[in-house]
């Protein structure tokens, strides 16, 4: 379990356990889309998925997570 903020490359493949605001992720290093993908715990409007994947980006959010990939195991591995 970690806190991913502003600017955090995420090392690994993660679920959103709680956030007080949206994750707005740049996922362009993964799918070559430039278009932001919102994630977060809990469904809400326009929000995409809880699941954080690793090497992409944090734009805006900040809340805790929980590493379930790594390496050779995570989407980008």
């Amino acid at each position: 379990v970690f806190k991913a903020r502003v600017g955090v490359v995420m090392p690994c493949d993660a679920l959103v356990l709680g956030s007080e605001a949206v994750f707005v992720m740049d996922e362009s290093a993964i799918t070559g889309e430039s278009a932001r993908v919102r994630k977060a715990a809990l469904p809400r409007a326009g929000v995409v998925s809880p699941v954080l994947v690793a090497g992409t980006s944090v734009v805006t959010g900040e809340g805790w997570v929980l590493a379930v990939a790594v390496g050779e195991r995570s989407t980008s591995g």
